[in-house]
């Protein structure tokens, strides 16, 4: 058994080995791109009864779940109908009115007109009580046409009913009745045998026999402006009232799955849609099957974009496109999906590197496989061709070159390995970067460059016939980027700015300018002499990373990075680079254009390939990509865009009027947009501005909401402006004007109310600022006034008491100069000291009470007792001292300690003068808050009226004194029996007011 495996895996390497042909399976069912929304791309149900776009563009679909609108990204669901009725569900038929409204049929009966996205009953449902309603249909003139079982079709314009039965011969041999408005305007009627047009109340049929149309018919309109016919047995145009048959036979799929919609597109394609068999085109003669996995189509329409648009049962939406692309992976016959490299001979046929499939030819739908080489499997890796048009193969084991006949690849070198790029130049050289470095093939010989870099990730050539190739070395934290030419065999470094080094170069490429275009990890780069610019995001283009580069013949540059094929006007890279402008304009394409996985893979050549044709070929990863650049549709106006829904907190309200008014608390505007862009959805932009709010504009997600939270009352203007594949952006007019209303507080008159209660405040504030500045200023008028008094004091004491005493002692000094007696002189000299020791006592009495640091009850106390003990020494009087240390060390006003002092010292000058005692004493004592002083002597005494009204004077001044101090002073005497003088003075508390006056 083994011996039979060998031999047949030896018999399939020889067959391998020799070139053989298929043709790709299903390569005619892949002219059409298809993209499908199902339940799970958001649709309402993968079974979808009708499909049609309305005249601002949105798609809607009637479903089994009610009506739907699609707006390119999503679907929105209208259910809100009459409590009344429930026809919101299992819609059977959608039409559109002339003024923009829908008509749509419910299973539930009736006839439902949505204007505005509100329902209502339309009038003609009055005259279908009872009726299974299955058609409907407007003319342009308004007149509507419903249709039901079993024989019902009722036209009904301006309240004018007509219907039309079996008699007229309506019948239904298949689904539907259809209906076609021809170029003169005519209404044209099918069902079941039944063809006909309406004309002045009455249904005309055709004057030809059933057999030359068919049976089953299903009518459309046709471009040329008559009607498109399909039978069971054929499809046929009427053209002067007379169907002419345009293709019939066993290929016609009438005839064994069923029609079920027919549209031409504006194309002049028929797409006809079956019961049983999905999806057919027909276009140059042939009818073709569209690869779908729906067999059951119930609706055809062609967009405003030129998409085609089909509703399936168990699909849900399509949109059909022509497919301007073509893949080359395994769904064409290929081993791999993907193919490392690609180029062009001159017969227009396409050669890949399909790795493990080795080297592979496609041509006409057709493709060719070189599978093994001699000494075993072959790992394509690259291929290219030379000048003279030979196909050059880089391998794992080794470099090969196809022969002349080409059925076979002849080794080249057998001991290169890893064949990094293949590269021939004008002069026929074909030139390898490999395992052993770079070099060139010339005349079948292999010549080793000297002083070349290891590594070459690119190589071109220039219009000079020069060498141009990039090289990268990995340092600690990026790329060193190398540039070299090569000429006459000499190597010269080009000085590349030292900003590249962010990552490897991918492709060097010179266009028909010369200019040298550098597609690196970091950008796209222009060498123009010594001047290098740098594109990157920042200038608009979609991707940094540039993998494969490509000119067309429209002066348009293509590239291939991460995420997108995409194409941008050489003029405007130019005029950006020139200091012209700042940004270009980039056309993406990817998944709605057929290319699921558009990310290119980088480094090493040829990736991309011009070939003689203009056709541009690119290498992704999931195929190799081939079209033609001017075939290339892009759109040159951005699409409509909408102001789809707004939300204010949770509650949904109408967008349809211009002007939006919000009510005062709302805390959030929720603002959908809709920009119906159905060919490359993926490719929108859309920004927003709100005019008196936003600064700047604002890029929307992928949700396209704008929202706003806590917006101040006043008046708005919503801008919007959207961009396409087009790339070039355009505001939207919207006219949506924004009120926000103000709450209470935010009204003029509240903030009337505000300002006169700010002004009546500041107002306040300034009276309590003034007042309370008058207050300092009476404060500090009154220190300054009580300074000036103090100083009054101070220089009434000094000549009061000094000055008196300095008089004596003056008056005593002249004495003792004229008096020459020693008696005299000796008694002189005893007053002269008396009055001296006098003036020290004074001296010390006015300098203690002018010092800060004694103002207090304690130190008062502690003053008067010492005083005293120096007033009465020597002079006979004993002075005995009580309580002075109890008095406690509280506050003490200034006037009071004055006025205190000069009391006791008249007190005591008095026990000198007048007593006669030999004993004095003093008390002092706090009672109550109230500061006592006695000063008692066992003089003679004296009667106080008469000591009073003789010596009036000095015990007035106490009591005067006293009083000031709102105290009080009490003198008790008799004669013979001593003198008591008791001083009482309130003490005042911390704040300097004058304390209660003691009665």
């Amino acid at each position: 058994m083994f011996r039979y495996g060998s031999l047949l895996l030896f018999l399939g390497c020889i067959f391998a080995s020799f070139s053989f042909v298929s043709h790709a399976a299903g390569v005619e069912e892949q002219h059409f791109s298809i993209r499908s929304w199902r339940t799970e791309q958001g649709a309402p149900d993968n079974f979808i009864n009708q499909v049609i776009q309305d005249k601002r563009g949105y798609i809607w679909i009637g479903t089994a779940a009610g009506l739907a609108r699609f707006d390119s990204v999503s679907f929105k669901e209208f259910k809100n109908q009459p409590a009344s009725s429930d026809f919101g569900y299992n819609i059977r038929d959608i039409a559109l009115s002339p003024s923009g409204s829908l008509l749509t049929l419910p299973a539930s009966g009736g006839v439902v007109e949505w204007k505005d996205e509100v329902a209502s009953i339309h009038p003609v449902t009055a005259s279908l009580a009872g009726t299974t309603l299955l058609d409907v249909f407007v003319e342009p003139g308004g007149a509507v046409w419903v249709g039901g079982e079993p024989t019902t079709l009722v036209r009904w314009e301006n309240g004018i009913t007509q219907r039309f039965g079996a008699a007229d011969g309506i019948n239904r041999r298949v689904n539907q009745i259809s209906f076609a408005v021809d170029g003169r305007g005519r209404t044209w009627v099918a069902s079941g045998e039944f063809l006909g047009w309406y004309h002045q109340g009455r249904l005309e049929p055709i004057n030809q026999p059933s057999g030359e149309i068919g049976t089953a018919l299903l009518i459309a309109p046709a471009r040329s402006g008559g009607i498109l016919i399909a039978s069971a047995e054929r499809l046929s145009r009427m053209e002067n009232d007379r169907a002419v048959s345009i293709f019939e036979g066993d290929q016609w799929p009438a005839r064994r799955a069923g029609i079920q919609c027919l549209l031409e597109d504006s194309a002049g394609r028929v797409w006809v849609g079956t019961r049983r068999e999905g999806l057919f085109v027909f276009a140059g003669g042939v009818v073709r099957k569209v690869a779908m996995e729906s067999r059951m189509i119930t609706a055809i329409i062609e967009d405003t974009e030129g998409n085609i648009w089909v509703s399936t049962e168990g699909e849900g939406l399509c949109r059909v496109r022509p497919q301007t692309f073509t893949i080359l992976n395994t769904k064409t016959g290929f081993a791999e999906d993907s193919s490392t490299s690609v180029c062009t001979d001159k017969t227009g046929a396409v050669w890949c590197a399909n790795r493990n499939g080795g080297l592979v030819r496609y041509a006409n739908g057709a493709v060719q496989h070189y599978g093994v080489v001699p000494g075993g499997w072959l790992f394509a890796s690259r291929v290219a061709t030379d000048s003279q048009g030979g196909i050059w193969l880089g391998s794992n084991n080794g470099v090969y070159r196809l022969n002349a006949a080409f059925d076979r690849l002849d080794p080249v070198q057998p001991s290169m390995r890893a064949v990094q790029t293949l590269f021939g130049s004008r002069d026929g050289k074909m030139w390898v970067a490999s395992s052993l470095g770079l070099g060139f093939f010339y005349d079948g010989i292999y010549q080793q460059v000297e002083n070349a870099p290891h590594r070459i990730d690119a190589l071109s050539e220039n219009s000079e016939g020069k060498i141009w190739m990039a090289t990268s070395e990995s340092l600690e934290a990026h790329h060193q980027i190398r540039l070299f030419e090569y000429s006459d065999g000499r190597m010269n470094e080009v000085m590349a700015p030292a900003e590249w080094n962010s990552g490897p170069i991918h492709v060097l490429y010179f266009d028909r300018k010369d200019s040298l275009w550098i597609g690196s990890a970091g950008g796209l780069v222009l060498k123009q002499g010594s001047r290098f610019t740098r594109f990157t995001t920042a200038q608009g283009l979609p991707d940094d990373l540039i993998a494969q580069i490509l000119e067309d013949d429209a002066g348009y540059l293509w590239m291939a990075g991460r995420h997108a094929l995409f194409r941008v006007k050489i003029d405007e890279l130019q005029a950006v680079a020139d200091g012209k402008g700042t940004r270009v304009v980039t056309a993406l394409f990817g998944a709605d254009d057929g290319l699921q996985d558009a990310a290119a893979p980088g480094g090493g050549q040829p990736r991309a390939w011009k070939a003689q044709d203009g056709r541009l070929w690119f290498t992704f990863h999931k195929g190799v990509v081939g079209f033609d650049p001017g075939a290339v549709a892009v759109p040159r106006t951005p699409p409509p865009l909408y102001i789809d829904e707004v939300r204010l907190d949770q509650q949904v309200v109408r967008t349809f009027e211009p002007r939006l008014e919000v009510p005062a608390g709302v805390q959030r505007i929720r603002i959908r947009l809709a920009v119906l862009d159905y060919s490359h959805p993926e490719h929108v932009s859309v920004r927003y501005k709100l005019e008196g709010f936003d600064r700047d504009w604002i890029d929307v997600d992928q949700d396209r909401i704008a929202s706003y939270a806590r917006v101040p009352a006043g008046n708005y203007r919503l801008v919007v402006a959207a961009t396409n594949q087009s790339g070039v952006w355009a505001e939207q007019e919207s006219n949506l004007l924004i009120h926000v209303a103000a709450a209470w507080w935010q009204t003029r008159w509240f903030f009337f109310l505000v300002l006169v209660l700010a002004i009546a405040l500041v107002a306040w504030l300034a009276r309590i600022w003034s007042v309370r500045k008058m207050r300092v200023r009476l404060e500090r008028l009154e220190k300054e006034h009580a300074l000036e008094r103090e100083r009054a004091r101070i220089a009434r004491n000094l000549h009061d008491e000094l000055g008196g005493s300095l008089t004596q002692i003056g008056l005593l000094a002249e004495r003792l100069r004229r008096h020459r007696n020693l008696e005299e002189i000796e008694k002189t000299l005893g007053l002269l000291i008396r009055r001296t020791q006098g003036l020290a006592t004074d001296l010390e009495s006015i300098v203690w009470t002018v010092s800060p640091q004694n103002n207090s009850w304690d130190r008062l106390a502690s003053f008067i007792g010492r005083y005293a003990r120096l007033f009465f020494d020597g002079s006979g009087i004993e002075c005995r001292l009580e309580g002075a240390e109890t008095v406690p060390a509280l506050p003490l006003a200034i006037e009071a300690q004055h006025e205190v002092l000069a009391i006791s010292k008249e007190a005591m000058n008095n026990v000198l003068k007048h007593s006669k005692a030999t004993t004095v004493t003093l008390t002092f004592q706090i009672v109550d808050h109230v500061f006592e002083l006695r000063i008692q002597d066992n003089g003679m005494g004296f009667e106080p009226l008469l000591k009073e009204h003789a010596e009036r004077n000095g015990l007035n001044n106490m009591r005067t004194r006293a009083a000031e101090l709102n105290g009080r002073i009490t003198i008790e005497s008799h004669s013979g029996a001593g003198a008591l003088v008791i001083l009482c003075v309130p003490i005042q508390g911390g704040s300097g007011a004058k304390p209660n006056k003691i009665n």
